[in-house]
């Protein structure tokens, strides 16, 4: 994730759970970050692997990219969470937001949104 964040500035995941366009995803990286580091926001919907592929990130074909059935979504990078930070890592996203990581989409209320919000700010001070 953090690789494909600094070749572009956008990325297409597998749809796990209902998505619209505008909705605003905040991305956890695991090791060596292990904290929320991305904000992204969705730009489009798609209803295949081979709808959203069309040829776009064909370069990346055969390297673990595997064509997954059900729907795709492209999201736009919108800002970023210096690392390190400790709000943003599990211990402190469990005691300030009662809130545990793990690699699903689920939605979040507006007050979790807007403590994530403030903590990547907090990140850059």
């Amino acid at each position: 994730m953090v690789r494909c964040l600094h070749e572009r500035d956008e990325i297409d995941q597998p749809c796990t759970a209902k998505i619209r366009v505008g909705d605003t995803v905040f991305i956890y990286v695991t090791a060596p970050y292990g904290q929320i580091m991305y904000q992204m926001e969705v730009t489009a919907l798609f209803s295949s692997f081979e709808e959203v592929n069309k040829g776009r990130w064909a370069k990346y074909a055969g390297r673990n990219v595997a064509p997954r059935k059900g729907g795709w979504f492209r999201m736009k990078f919108v800002d970023h969470a210096n690392p390190g930070h400790k709000p943003l890592q599990p211990k402190g996203l469990l005691q300030n937001l009662d809130m545990k990581t793990a690699a699903v989409v689920y939605p979040l209320s507006k007050e979790r949104v807007e403590y994530i919000l403030d903590e990547i700010k907090a990140s850059k001070e």
